[in-house]
């Protein structure tokens, strides 16, 4: 009689299982650390904005109206966009926009956020002190999980300010750490 190595049906159920145990360990975490990948590249330019905001505010004492009274170069591929009311510049990105509220006081303000609205960040009072925002979508679990994880406390807020206007209610606010 020959003896035929290979593995039994028990042993390679064995090992698909204990694949799949640690697919579904290791799938949620690398989904964070994409998110927060693609999280950083909207912080980095929105901070940027928000300090070419603040420096044009202290050279002119006035607010800025457009993205191109800044001395920063916007992306490749940025096209120009107002809101639905002219109050604020948009500007839409290959895979997200950002938008800038020319105003004074506590309305001013620069978002970034993903052309899908499923998260964002929301800088306040650029000219005076930046105070950050992570915004998630309601309905978005992934993206709530993100804000939470990079956040130290949830906010009242409600409303993303998009290309088309303001999205009211559709998102939460988070209150972000200083160092991110």
């Amino acid at each position: 009689m020959q003896n035929k190595k290979g593995f039994t049906l028990l042993e390679l159920l064995v090992v698909v299982l204990i694949i799949g145990i640690l697919a579904a360990v290791a799938l949620p975490q690398y989904k964070l650390a994409v998110d927060k990948a693609e999280f950083s590249k909207l912080n980095a330019l929105a901070n940027k904005l928000a300090d070419a905001y603040q420096n044009f505010y202290m050279i002119n004492n006035k607010f800025p109206y457009d993205f191109e009274s800044l001395d920063i170069g916007l992306p490749e591929g940025y096209v120009k966009k107002r809101t639905y009311n002219d109050t604020a510049a948009c500007g839409v990105m290959n895979d997200f926009y950002c938008c800038m509220v020319p105003e004074g006081g506590a309305t001013a303000a620069i978002t970034c956020a993903r052309n899908d609205y499923k998260f964002g960040i929301w800088i306040t009072t650029p000219h005076v002190h930046k105070r950050s925002f992570c915004l998630a979508n309601k309905d978005n679990e992934r993206a709530n999980n993100l804000c939470e994880h990079i956040s130290y406390s949830k906010w009242s807020g409600s409303n993303l300010l998009t290309p088309q206007g303001f999205s009211s209610g559709t998102h939460n606010y988070y209150i972000m750490n200083k160092v991110f």
